[in-house]
């Protein structure tokens, strides 16, 4: 009595039912992610702890598991890979980063999604990144966008990285790949009244592909003065993007501040409340996605494990069978058959 009380929610746990079910729930939440964008962590994980306890019900009642080696090791692997699945979930990241000319990548400028343990493992931002070289992105005469090849150094050394649109460059476990969008950084200089330090910055405008009349942002002075600035672009398009992105020719920083308008070029400089504030020079940046996710490898090794031991079941399964009828001990010639 005592053991069909323990047993029962164990078969039950452990039932072909319930595996269905979590699939149902896994393509649900999977399904969740791709059309919604929704976050895949708590879009997952119900229907991967529930393939889990599912798995390891499976293992402890199934007689017919635990008496085959191969099909014990394959269930095993399939526990495995939810596990790393659940630990991928936990730590991925998924953000982007944007690059000039001469600049490390350090840190993230943004994060689209990531798990809740990665801050916890993060090793950004990095002690010393790769720095920004040239890059080159091709469009044709109607601005389709061809293709992009970014120059980086490698830091200490400074050999030359060269990645694309296919070829991805690996940094302490981020993947760092090229992204469709561009733009402009303009560089300003804080000159303070007071005789304090000079502040060089950089203001990165949107992403000129998607947003190419969206070209200004409001931000604050060094002295906590809010102030906007656009970046007004004289020159046509397509001069700028044909046959590959680079700097217009012609173009102006636009500064507003309480309620007044101040076109600046190159070089010139505004005074403002507490300082000067000095238009350097433009600069086109890239955009990088960033990516992280430590369990790919080890997901990739475990998917082959799991396919090798399923295919020495059914390797055993198939060579233990007689394949010719008269093998079979069960088979008994009828009295016509002599």
């Amino acid at each position: 009595m005592r053991a069909n009380v323990l047993t029962r929610p164990l078969d039950f746990l452990a039932s072909l039912r319930l595996t269905l079910v979590a699939l149902v729930l896994l393509g649900g939440g999977v399904a969740l992610v791709i059309q919604f964008e929704v976050d895949a962590t708590p879009a997952l994980a119900p229907a991967i702890g529930l393939l889990g306890l599912n798995l390891v019900s499976a293992i402890l009642v199934k007689e017919k598991i635990r008496s085959s080696l191969p099909l014990l090791l394959f269930h095993l692997a399939l526990l495995t890979l939810l596990v790393l699945l659940a630990l991928s979930r936990a730590t991925y990241l998924k953000g982007w980063a944007t690059l000039i000319e001469g600049e490390a990548f350090e840190q993230l400028d943004g994060v689209l999604h990531q798990g809740p343990l990665h801050p916890w493992i993060s090793p950004l931002p990095l002690a010393e990144g790769p720095i920004q070289g040239g890059f080159e992105a091709r469009f044709d005469e109607e601005g389709r966008r061809g293709t992009t090849r970014s120059l980086l150094y490698q830091p200490g050394t400074g050999a030359p990285i060269y990645i694309d649109d296919t070829t991805p460059l690996n940094v302490e476990g981020y993947r760092l790949g090229v992204s469709l969008n561009l733009g402009f950084t303009a560089l300003l200089r804080w000159v303070p009244d007071n005789g304090s330090a000079e502040v060089l910055g950089g203001v990165d405008f949107p992403d000129i592909i998607s947003e190419p009349d969206g070209q200004g942002l409001e931000w604050t002075l060094p002295n906590g003065e809010p102030i906007w600035t656009g970046l007004e672009i004289l020159s046509p398009r397509k001069s700028f993007f044909y046959p590959e992105f680079r700097v217009p020719e012609r173009y102006q920083l636009v500064v507003r501040h309480q309620q007044q308008r101040h076109p600046l070029q190159e070089g010139e400089a505004l005074l403002l409340p507490g300082g000067q504030l000095r238009f350097e020079s433009l600069h086109r940046w890239i955009g990088y996605e960033v990516f992280y996710d430590w369990t790919i490898p080890w997901l990739l090794a475990t998917c082959l494990l799991a396919i090798g031991f399923l295919g020495w079941y059914l390797w055993e399964r198939v060579t233990s069978t007689p394949w010719n009828r008269a093998d079979q001990p069960e088979y008994t010639k009828e009295p016509n058959d002599a």
